[in-house]
């Protein structure tokens, strides 16, 4: 029982934590007018997450 919760614990941590670099990925972009791409690099954004905030922030 336990282990599931560590789980379910683990995935919504990973889902607020990519929501979050979604928002500021966002913000950089309104507020600068760079680029999704300079804002990913200015943030030090992995290539792993980059592709997870990029299929978010096409919803």
């Amino acid at each position: 029982m336990c282990e599931s919760v560590e789980r379910y614990a683990d995935k919504k941590a990973e889902k607020n934590r990519i929501n979050t670099l979604a928002e500021a990925v966002k913000m950089l972009m309104k507020n600068t007018s760079v680029s999704l791409e300079q804002a990913f690099c200015n943030l030090g954004i992995t290539d792993n997450d980059r592709k997870l905030i990029s299929k978010q922030l096409q919803r």
